[in-house]
């Protein structure tokens, strides 16, 4: 069985949040609002010495992006307005728009660290 991070099972399958385990999905959701890439927080993770969910030393910035769009975590880690405002965040940052003729990908790309990045 896939273990959630943020959440423990118990032996009847009941889960209940993991205290230790949300206040670190609470800091990737606000690492990333406060303009840090995927690679970056896996960096920042590392420096603390947390863990990936699967034990590794490193996280995986696949394991940070789905943390990031998984909505099982509004409500009881995330209130609304953090998850809604990563949405946002990731809509901005993404190189993928939707036109008329198709999906297409953007010539330049955002950085809300820098927005004159995607530019120079």
């Amino acid at each position: 069985m896939r273990r959630f991070y943020g959440y423990t099972l118990t032996i009847r399958g009941l889960g209940y949040v993991n205290q230790e385990e949300a206040e670190i999905v609470r800091f990737i959701y606000n690492s990333y609002l406060e303009g840090h890439s995927l690679g970056g927080i896996s960096k920042l993770l590392q420096q603390k010495g947390i863990p990936s969910p699967t034990g590794n030393e490193t996280w995986g910035r696949a394991a940070i992006d789905k943390m990031l769009s998984n909505p099982k975590y509004i409500y009881y880690i995330v209130d609304r307005e953090l998850y809604y405002a990563a949405q946002a965040e990731k809509a901005l940052r993404s190189n993928i728009i939707t036109t008329q003729t198709g999906v297409e990908r953007k010539s330049t790309h955002y950085s809300s660290k820098n927005q004159l990045g995607g530019i120079i």
